[in-house]
């Protein structure tokens, strides 16, 4: 099992690692050891490519 099996596209996510740290998207795209997941950036949508580790399930 790939760690990135633990997510599902259109599930709710924070980013706890990386330039966009509390940042809260949705996974647009899950690939075996990344993840694409859209955030709001200046009131504008935009994809970032991160890896499993960088996540964690919102609440």
């Amino acid at each position: 099992m790939t760690p990135s099996a633990a997510f599902r596209e259109g599930d709710v996510v924070r980013i706890i690692d990386g330039p966009f740290v509390n940042f809260v998207g949705t996974v647009a795209e899950v690939w075996p050891h990344t993840i694409r997941v859209t955030v709001g950036v200046a009131g504008r949508p935009t994809s970032v490519e991160l890896q499993p580790y960088q996540l964690e399930r919102s609440r």
